[in-house]
């Protein structure tokens, strides 16, 4: 027996829904894009008072104390995890595109490469994507795109606008995922080399006090 067709009530309350998962996916790939802006301008910040540490000049032929042997340990640990944190913030930042987008210079594309082996890249879309920003585009190859585009979705049912609109989801919740886990890695970072500074000028007082 078949299923009555759902009421206008039905379809509105299934298109809010799938327009609120999209919109909440959206507020969480601008809030991890936020985060890691930050990240990156406290981490400028730390290496800007890091180069105001009076670190002793070393003798290459005389052997390293412990004290001097320590500080040069902290500070190379500084700037490895003020390093780490940056790149895992450009990781956040860094628009993940569909191939077809990679048609740049040879270091551009070096290092779009490099850094597929952190992230995964934006699925392929789907030709009628309504939703994608990627597969809108490719209206623009067409003859009379813009008008197509309007076409093709005037011609979709509220049904099928509301699966476009969960179908994208899926691919921004993968995008968020992907950006919250270098967030998370790069505020750990950040919190390392923080703490390796303030151990550093800690040990730098502990000697100029002696």
């Amino acid at each position: 027996m078949n299923e009555p067709p759902p009421s206008d009530a039905a379809l509105w309350i299934r298109f809010e829904f799938a327009r609120h998962v999209h919109a909440y996916l959206q507020d969480q790939i601008r809030f991890s894009d936020a985060k890691a802006g930050v990240i990156a301008a406290v981490t400028g910040v730390l290496f800007g008072a890091f180069r105001q540490v009076p670190l002793a000049p070393q003798q290459a032929w005389l052997p390293p104390t412990f004290s001097t042997g320590l500080e040069l340990l902290l500070a190379a640990l500084f700037i490895v995890f003020s390093l780490l944190a940056v790149a895992n913030a450009y990781q956040v930042l860094r628009p993940r595109l569909p191939e077809r987008y990679e048609r740049v210079g040879l270091h551009h594309r070096l290092l779009e490469r490099t850094t597929r082996f952190f992230d995964r890249e934006t699925p392929p879309y789907r030709e009628g994507d309504l939703v994608n920003w990627a597969a809108i585009s490719a209206y623009v190859t067409g003859p009379a795109g813009a008008a197509a585009y309007a076409r093709d979705v005037l011609g979709k049912t509220p049904t099928e606008l509301s699966a476009q609109l969960s179908e994208h989801s899926v691919v921004l919740a993968m995008i968020a995922g992907q950006k919250y886990q270098h967030v998370r890695l790069a505020m750990n970072n950040l919190l390392l080399a923080a703490t390796c500074l303030v151990v550093l000028m800690l040990e730098l007082g502990v000697n100029s006090s002696r």
